[in-house]
């Protein structure tokens, strides 16, 4: 059957922690309850030494995704990566074509190995225009194949000229993308996720 499209990000408590049956369980009820088919789960960061950590929670995370699979066969199922990019220099180290290799080796096994229905980067900070992101996303979605998806988590339009919203406290420069960026990035995307958490705004008064 087909499952809705809304999505929702699972932490280390779901993947790492092993959670007994009736947790799990209650997990996946409550996902159906509220018709929630997309699940991006947890499984490492790409430190800046471009080692992935916690490698020793993989033999859990494999066993999660079994276990998910067995109860909610028709969600959608995505590794969650982070990526480190902090710049070095003037550049970030997306322009390392060695560690956009790491990335693409190991969303590979993600799919593959892992049996994940395809793997969601959460990559930070991506600056507009970033040609070496493109390469990196290019070598991913290769490396998946077509019957694997990518999700990306891109980065908000900080401040809507057309509204009036708190400013963030912190602006990262050349954070917000243009439309034209935007659209290449969307080319080779199976799905977006708008980090709109960053927004900076801390409550709804």
């Amino acid at each position: 059957p087909k499952t809705s499209a809304n999505a929702i990000w699972i932490s280390t408590q779901g993947t790492y922690d092993s959670p007994d049956d009736a947790t799990l369980a209650a997990l996946v009820q409550k996902l159906r309850d509220h018709q929630i088919g997309i699940v991006y789960a947890w499984v490492s960061l790409l430190q800046s030494n471009n080692a992935w950590s916690d490698t020793g929670k993989l033999d859990a995370v494999k066993a999660f995704v079994q276990r998910f699979k067995r109860l909610y066969p028709e969600a959608q199922l995505y590794g969650w990566l982070s990526i480190d990019a902090q710049p070095v220099d003037s550049n970030t180290r997306l322009s390392d074509t060695s560690m956009q290799q790491i990335v693409a080796d190991f969303s590979q096994r993600m799919t593959a190995e892992f049996k994940f229905d395809g793997v969601m980067l959460n990559v930070v900070p991506v600056f507009n225009n970033d040609e070496n992101y493109l390469s990196m996303i290019r070598k991913v979605k290769t490396a998946i194949g077509e019957k694997s998806s990518l999700a990306l988590a891109v980065p908000p339009d900080w401040t809507p000229t057309d509204v009036s919203i708190p400013k963030p406290p912190r602006i990262e420069p050349g954070t917000i993308w243009d439309e034209a960026y935007k659209q290449r990035v969307a080319l080779i995307a199976d799905q977006i996720v708008v980090t709109a958490y960053n927004s900076g705004i801390a409550s709804n008064t």
